[in-house]
This record gives structure tokens, C-alpha cells and sequence, in this order.
């Protein structure tokens, strides 16, 4: 669980791949507030309520509690667009490029893992029948 909502913001922020400027302006907040917040000063609850609505796949539960997954499991097959389109440098392209390779191989140990198991698995009830 994560200490404060402090830390959970600067989570959010870093995991956007923005400037607090910018994460700040993506829901009209101000330089100063995205500050405060971030040095401990509470948000109101209208805030909380525009950061969530400007960032639908941040798990507001995980926001305002610390527990369970930082991102909605609904939003967790496209969050990689939702990263890469928040940046409009030219160069964000290679690491668009490199992000969905790792993204690809990870995907394939994955359900290489799972098919191994599921054989793993049935061997072992083969072997039990047997027996």
C-alpha cells in the first residue's frame, strides 16, 4: 500500500510520462496545486473527482485508499496508448515502437508460460489416472 496520496499522485504523474505542468493542465489544475498536493496539502474532493474523470483508468479506490491495482483492469490492454498519446514529441515514436515490443514479448511469455503450465498440469492428472 502506498503511504499517502501524495505518493500516488506522483505515481500517476510519472506513469503519464508528463511534466506536472502538464498532467496538471490535463484536468485544469494549476502549477501551484499540482505543488501543494504533491507536498502534502490535501486535494479537495472536486479535484479528485476531475483527476479521476481526465484519467478514467486510474483505479480511484487505489487513489484515495492505496489499495489494489493503480490501474482499472478494464483499461489495462490499451493503457499503453493512453501513455503514448500523451506525448507530442516526434521522439515519443521509438519509444512508442520499443514499449509495444517489450509489450509483445512480455505478451508471449505469458501465454507461453500459461500453455506450459496447462501441459504441466495435465501431465500431472495423466499421471494421478495412472496410478
Amino acid at each position: 500500500m502506498e503511504d499517502t496520496i501524495a505518493k500516488r499522485l506522483r505515481r500517476i504523474i510519472d506513469f503519464t510520462k508528463q511534466s506536472d505542468t502538464a498532467f496538471g493542465k490535463s484536468f485544469n489544475a494549476t502549477r501551484n496545486e499540482i505543488h501543494n498536493w504533491l507536498n502534502g496539502i490535501k486535494m479537495n474532493v472536486v479535484r479528485v473527482s476531475d483527476l479521476l474523470r481526465a484519467y478514467p483508468e486510474i483505479n480511484a479506490a487505489w487513489f484515495l485508499t492505496g489499495e489494489g491495482s493503480m490501474v482499472n483492469d478494464k483499461y489495462k490492454d490499451g493503457i499503453v496508448k493512453r501513455v503514448v498519446s500523451v506525448c507530442s514529441n516526434p521522439l515519443c515514436v521509438n519509444e512508442k515502437t520499443e514499449m509495444q515490443n517489450i509489450i509483445n514479448k512480455l505478451t508471449k511469455r505469458v501465454l507461453d508460460s500459461t500453455q506450459k503450465i496447462t501441459e504441466l498440469q495435465q501431465d500431472k492428472i495423466e499421471w494421478l489416472e495412472k496410478k
